[in-house]
């Protein structure tokens, strides 16, 4: 995408990764979706919001 995690937050994907784990950055606006806060879900596009977990999940998790 075209925005960049923060530091902090490279860092966290990086220890994340290394454990084995998978996590994607997303930013909101790149993808779409402006307007969002911090509580994203409260947001008045948590329904796109969803949509774009919901696929994360649809494509990163075994079921």
């Amino acid at each position: 995408m075209g925005s960049n995690p923060a530091a902090a937050c490279a860092k966290e994907m990086e220890q994340i990764k290394a454990a084995g784990g998978d996590i994607t950055f997303l930013s909101l606006p790149d993808v779409g979706i402006k307007g969002s806060t911090h509580m994203f879900m409260q947001g008045k596009e948590n329904i796109k919001v969803a949509d774009v977990l919901i696929d994360w999940i649809d494509n990163h998790v075994d079921r």
